[in-house]
């Protein structure tokens, strides 16, 4: 077992069960994610590195960004065939690509269009604009992915914290 980062906020380990593992690389060897981990992603080029859990079944359960930073690397590419998607769903990024968000499965759900670019996105558009500003904001967000029986998440809580103030939970549902 990979022992955990040492820079990981204490907030962070103490909402991690206690049977999550650990790693380095979250794919097994069909790319598909394992399950019950804890894994660090962001893209590639950035000091980014975001931590998300998985579940039972290898979905992706929880993110954290502690703190979020704005990414200027240019926009990357991304996995489109997300698991349980719909016609009208997106690839949609937990944490967005403007954030350094990894553009593979390790960070990319089914979302409902109108979640992925409406809802969550003014969520994005304020916090890039609060992380632009000098000196920069300290955001901290976490994910909550919510499921039903199958691969697509049902819904998301999203809770952040802006300069140490009230935490804020946003519910969407899809």
């Amino acid at each position: 077992m990979v022992k955990l980062p040492a820079h990981l906020p204490k907030g962070i380990l103490s909402k991690l069960a206690d049977h999550l593992k650990w790693v380095e690389e979250p794919f097994d060897k069909s790319g598909n994610l394992l399950k019950d981990i804890v894994y660090q992603a962001g893209k590639k080029g950035t000091k980014a590195k975001y931590v998300y859990t998985t579940d039972s079944l290898g979905r992706i359960k929880q993110a954290f960004a502690y703190p979020l930073i704005l990414d200027k690397i240019k926009r990357a590419t991304h996995a489109r065939a997300t698991p349980g998607k719909l016609p009208g769903d997106h690839a949609g990024h937990l944490i967005g690509d403007i954030f350094g968000g990894s553009p593979k499965l390790d960070n990319l759900v089914s979302q409902a269009g109108h979640v992925n670019q409406s809802k969550i996105a003014t969520l994005e558009k304020k916090w890039a604009t609060l992380l632009g500003k000098e000196p920069p904001a300290d955001i901290k967000v976490s994910i909550e992915v919510q499921y039903g029986a199958g691969a697509r998440p049902t819904g998301f809580v999203v809770t952040e914290q802006i300069d140490g103030g009230k935490v804020k939970d946003h519910v969407f549902h899809q």
